[in-house]
């Protein structure tokens, strides 16, 4: 999406090529904003017609050229990259209070997701610049193996990154996005002008276009692509395929309850696990996309939106993940677990920290804390196994729910590895001025007093009281064939997700 969004024009889009391809190394010392700002001269490619507006407003328009519905980590960079290119932006969260909020495990980075953060950084987004001033633990995980697979990771203090995401998002024209404008609301439905092969109303640059300037700079190459390109265009090759074309979102407003309709040429779905959302905690179910941090009060699902693609034959399905319990770091034996410090000198997530040879602020004024290890035993795998009829039924996959892969429930872990007497937890604890801790690896649904039996069965755990006991969300999501290479969707022009 943040390559989607963050071209303005010919000049950029081989600029951001080049930033991909050469990551910071050759970038680091002119690295700035005004990297992905277009030339004047160039037309723009995610809006054929770009107008201005006077940015000292306080009231919200009701016409932009892009909505952005979400407020987590993949809205917070569709916004930014949107605004940064002159394009007006609406952001549409239900809460202001949450954006930046980390749902589940308050930390950035890891095997592969490591390498998203640095290239989204090298893209002039969010996520690496939060994640460094607001990291109180870093290490490089798989240092042993070959930089290929090396992942950067970065335990958050979970109050600032939240606060750090909102002073970027909120403090608009010292970050350089004047053009953005955040509305607490729910995003209820979508509008739309229907007709088969209906034209979008912010039409992407032809592939070929781009092609064509290489070619007409001198890039033979680029010539024998040319067609291929045209075969590829978004705009051309999935015509007969539209049904529909945005138009703008009905959104019920936080505050009044008001119903809502924007104006906007292109819209972007990030809505995480609210699309139809479902939570769940031994067998009690109940609508939500998340609970509010460290509370039984929950945010609502988005059920129009998901209705609105089910009429239009988008193919849904039902994924599941968890999130485990919280733990009162009080109530741990620390001694009893082995302690995992943080590296230092700390390796930033910024290619311009890098380059200058800085550590993360945090870091480098030596407030950085340690983790610690602790691991499930046999008796913990007896319960688990024991007391498995009492975790939810799901919808998808004949009730079994459709898990991460990479980041099973410990009932999956025991169920599928059934060979191994234990598996590592990692006590991760969630910000400097907190006690809570977050138990790495232990998600799993059961019942709150089996989730407490379960934890103490474990070494250091044995008296732990549990802050708020861990659920499992179930929700919808969109197969992603029918995408096109844009992340456009081939039924509705101008929906992005």
């Amino acid at each position: 999406t943040m390559a989607l969004l963050a071209g303005k024009g010919r000049g950029a889009c081989r600029l951001i090529a080049f930033m991909v391809v050469w990551r910071a190394a050759k970038l680091a010392s002119s690295f700035s904003r005004e990297c992905l700002r277009p030339s004047p001269r160039t037309s723009s490619i995610l809006f054929r017609r770009h107008s201005t507006r006077n940015t000292q407003t306080d009231a919200h328009s009701s016409s932009y050229d892009v909505v952005v519905i979400g407020g987590g980590h993949a809205g917070a960079e569709a916004a930014t990259a949107s605004a940064r290119t002159g394009a007006r932006t609406l952001l549409v969260t239900q809460n202001k209070s949450t954006l930046g909020e980390l749902s589940c495990n308050p930390s950035i980075g890891g095997i592969g997701k490591g390498h998203l953060v640095r290239e989204i950084d090298a893209l002039n987004g969010a996520m690496g610049e939060v994640a460094d001033a607001s990291g109180i633990h870093f290490r490089m995980l798989n240092r042993r193996k070959g930089p290929a697979v090396r992942g950067p990771r970065a335990q958050m203090d979970r109050d600032y990154y939240k606060d750090n995401m909102q002073r970027l998002l909120l403090n608009r024209e010292e970050n350089g996005m004047e053009n953005l404008e955040i509305l607490e609301a729910s995003a209820e439905d979508l509008l739309l002008d229907e007709g088969v092969g209906i034209e979008t109303l912010a039409p992407l640059a032809d592939p070929s276009d781009v092609s064509e300037a290489f070619a007409e700079e001198g890039n033979g190459a680029e010539r024998v692509r040319l067609e291929k390109a045209k075969a590829l265009s978004s705009a051309k090759a999935n015509q007969s395929n539209r049904q529909a074309r945005i138009r703008g979102v009905v959104a019920i407003d936080t505050n009044t309850k008001e119903r809502i309709e924007i104006e906007s040429k292109a819209v972007v779905l990030t809505t995480g696990t609210f699309l139809r959302g479902v939570l769940m905690i031994g067998h009690d179910r109940y609508s939500g996309g998340r609970h509010l941090r460290d509370s039984e009060e929950v945010e609502p699902p988005s059920v129009g939106l998901a209705l609105t693609l089910e009429r239009f034959g988008f193919p849904l399905g039902r994924l599941k993940t968890g999130t485990p319990a919280r733990l009162d770091g009080r109530t741990i034996d620390w001694d009893s677990c082995n302690i995992q410090p943080s590296e230092r000198p700390a390796l930033p997530f910024s290619h311009v920290r890098q380059s200058r040879g800085e550590e993360p602020p945090l870091a480098a004024v030596g407030r950085l804390i340690d983790c610690y290890q602790t691991s499930t035993n046999e008796a913990t795998h007896k319960m688990v196994m024991d007391y498995a009829h009492l975790l939810p039924q799901y919808d998808g996959m004949d009730g079994k729910g459709n898990g991460p892969r990479y980041c099973p429930s410990i009932y999956k872990k025991v169920e599928r590895f059934a060979e191994r007497s234990s598996h590592n937890s990692f006590l991760e604890p969630e910000g400097l001025n907190t006690d809570i801790v977050y138990p790495n690896g232990m998600s799993g649904p059961y019942p709150e007093e089996i989730q407490l039996k379960i934890f103490r069965s474990m070494k250091g755990l044995g008296n732990v009281e549990i802050v708020r006991p861990g659920y499992d969300v179930e929700y919808d999501f969109v197969n992603p064939q029918v995408l096109t290479h844009t992340l456009e969707t081939k039924k509705i022009a101008g929906l992005y997700l």
